[in-house]
């Protein structure tokens, strides 16, 4: 069984490839190089479909959101259940449910995307379900925040704070937040690309962890031995007023259940918590 591959050389792509090479016949494709009506299909019956335009921090105009993420995923799918493939994987994002930190949510969670970036996927998601049926099955994957070796972001910012900061200002915060491990990411693909089912699926670890939770055991891993204290309430009040991101970010909550994932598929992420974050260390 032939799969295509799009995003083979992002984060997620460069790490889950080679572990879809032991499973399936990989083939992969640009879209930044090659236009959709390009694209041969011959020996194709799956497309795990990575490639998209990511959450940016520095504003960007929204209609590139719409272009990547939407009008090209949408393009991309007719060509292929036109040329006869039978399975795409669409891997979306937890940014579909916008900023609901206040519950916990679950696959069948309201979407109420408040970006760009997440109304764009959602805008695909939706046009995508409109093409599953029973000879184009369509899998959606909404990942929350991905960690592993070569992570950028946030968590690389963290990780140079960590190196340079002489104390760290993040203890005794007992918040919890969904993250998953591209390891655990990777496996739940193989596993949806093999079993074939249709609909929404939820990636993530096996629990929820705590900003202070993480940084200790980066620091851990890191083999960094420093204060993480415990700063007073009214400071996290002036950063939530000043800087309400980076506060949410921090110190809120964010919880996305996936058991009904987990029991629908009959999948367990394989990796803990700490052996994610010792290969992101360790890489």
């Amino acid at each position: 069984m032939g799969l295509l591959v799009t995003g083979a050389t992002g984060f997620v792509g460069q790490y889950a490839i080679k572990y879809l090479k032991e499973k399936f016949t990989v083939s992969t494709v640009s879209l930044r190089n090659t236009k959709v009506n390009q694209i041969d299909f011959t020996g194709i019956t799956q497309i795990l479909h990575l490639a998209g335009k990511a959450h940016q921090m520095e504003p960007i105009p929204d209609d590139i959101y719409f272009e990547v993420n939407h009008r090209l995923t949408i393009k991309l799918a007719k060509a292929a259940k036109a040329a006869g493939i039978s399975h795409f994987v669409f891997v979306s994002s937890v940014k579909v449910y916008g900023d609901q930190v206040k519950k916990e949510l679950n696959e069948n969670s309201a979407c109420n995307p408040t970006d760009p970036y997440g109304k764009s996927k959602l805008a695909a998601e939706n046009d995508l379900l409109k093409l599953n049926d029973a000879s184009f099955i369509v899998s959606i994957v909404r990942p929350p925040l991905v960690y592993g070796p070569n992570a950028k972001g946030n968590l690389d910012k963290l990780k140079d704070l960590i190196q340079k900061l002489p104390v760290l200002p993040l203890g005794s915060i007992n918040n919890e937040r969904s993250m998953v491990f591209v390891g655990n990411l990777t496996e739940l693909f193989i596993h949806i690309l093999k079993v074939k089912q249709s609909g929404i699926f939820i990636a993530g670890d096996q629990e929820y962890v705590s900003t202070t939770r993480l940084v200790n055991t980066m620091m851990d891993y890191m083999k960094v031995k420093k204060p993480n204290i415990t700063i007073p309430a009214f400071i996290w009040k002036l950063i939530k007023q000043i800087r309400p991101a980076i506060y949410v970010r921090l110190c809120e909550s964010y919880k996305i259940n996936n058991s009904l994932t987990n029991s629908r598929l009959n999948f367990k992420p394989p990796f803990r918590f700490e052996e994610g974050i010792e290969a992101m260390i360790n890489n």
